[in-house]
């Protein structure tokens, strides 16, 4: 989800992103990727896996 401009983004629209990224991935909707349910440096780890 990170890339360019992600640092001229305001924090609440970082965080808005973010979830809305999470609850996709817990739709089901990015296949062959999962949430760890772990944070690391600031941000949710997700795991691609194989499918």
């Amino acid at each position: 989800m990170y890339g360019a401009g992600w640092d001229d983004l305001y924090i609440g629209d970082k965080v808005k992103l973010g979830n809305t990224f999470l609850r996709l991935v817990r739709l089901g909707r990015f296949p062959g990727i999962e949430d760890t349910g772990k944070k690391k440096g600031g941000g949710r780890l997700y795991r691609k896996v194989a499918g």
